[in-house]
């Protein structure tokens, strides 16, 4: 009934009808990323359970122990990576679903890789998010990025399991349908998948891209280590290299040419950050003498760096 003929009724002693109401709007919640990660169901592909015990016995760290050489070397190595990601959060603020980074690195990626097949990159990167994971306020997933090799997967007996390919190839669904809980504490696996010829080209995709900036802005306060190719053997490591903020170069020591060392740098001579991981050294370290790791920083990102 119209406001006329409500007056109309009134004036001839009628009551107007009542008018039905109208049903509520149900509005719906507004959740922060925060929220929205912590009541995701995560991981969605499953578990892996480490066999902490062997793990140690085959000389990885063991996160039952904090105070061993290895636990101490490397947090040596992981400090100056997590220093680097706090830096680039202060100044341009940290991955959100919203707002990312202006290029392609995202500050919380982490690439390990190495000249030449065989160097301990796979137990470097491995033992590196085992240690970032025992962190207060981070947590840690670990990527098979050497589809052609998958020595990661093999090593926790993965290759038969979906993972970074299939998450390539359905652009779809998000990485992290493809990830793995693990037995430690904040710590994900995402295994390398089935293995293609064309991983190169997928690398270099635009769906790579979006890929790479699901997984840097879903969880802020994660920190994304791929265990990396060989730079000498194939492209893959150069392709993965634009997406990472910093790139660790594991060198065997008193075995890797140092011609090949340093090809694999001159691959990275763009790159802002790039260390050098020197392993299975006996160099003294600090006040520490063993067989392990020695850290070296041949290429600094400064804050104003960072910031562009």
């Amino acid at each position: 009934m119209s406001t006329i003929e409500r007056a109309a009724a009134q004036g001839n002693g009628e009551e107007p009808p009542t008018p039905t109401p109208r049903p509520a709007r149900k509005s719906e919640p507004v959740h922060s990323l925060e929220e929205r990660i912590s009541s995701r169901r995560r991981p969605l592909a499953g578990r892996c359970d480490f066999d902490i015990d062997a793990m140690a016995a085959r000389g990885f760290l063991s996160p039952k122990e904090g105070r061993s050489q290895l636990a101490r070397e490397m947090r040596r190595m992981k400090r100056p990576l997590l220093l680097n990601i706090r830096k680039a959060e202060a100044l341009l603020g940290r991955p959100s679903a919203e707002t990312g980074p202006k290029d392609m690195r995202s500050h919380n990626f982490i690439m390990v890789t190495s000249a030449l097949p065989g160097e301990g990159k796979t137990y470097t990167s491995t033992n590196l998010a085992i240690s970032i994971a025992a962190e207060i306020d981070r947590s840690a997933l670990l990527v098979d990025a050497d589809v052609a090799k998958r020595d990661l997967s093999r090593q926790f007996d993965l290759t038969g399991d979906r993972g970074l390919t299939e998450a390539l190839a359905d652009s779809s669904v998000h990485p992290d349908a493809f990830t793995l809980a693990t037995n430690v504490d904040r710590l994900e696996l995402l295994p390398s998948g089935t293995s293609r010829d064309n991983i190169d080209e997928l690398y270099a995709s635009v769906t790579m891209q979006r890929r790479m900036r699901s997984l840097s802005r879903l969880d802020p306060n994660r920190v994304v280590v791929f265990d990396g190719p060989p730079l000498l053997v194939t492209t893959e490591a150069k392709v993965l290299a634009q997406y990472m903020s910093q790139i660790l170069l594991v060198v065997e020591s008193g075995k890797t040419p140092q011609d090949a060392v340093l090809h694999a740098l001159k691959l990275l001579e763009e790159h802002p950050n790039v260390s050098v991981v020197l392993n299975k050294t006996s160099r003294p370290l600090g006040s520490d003498y063993g067989y392990g790791y020695g850290c070296g920083y041949g290429y600094g990102q400064t804050e104003e760096e960072a910031a562009r």
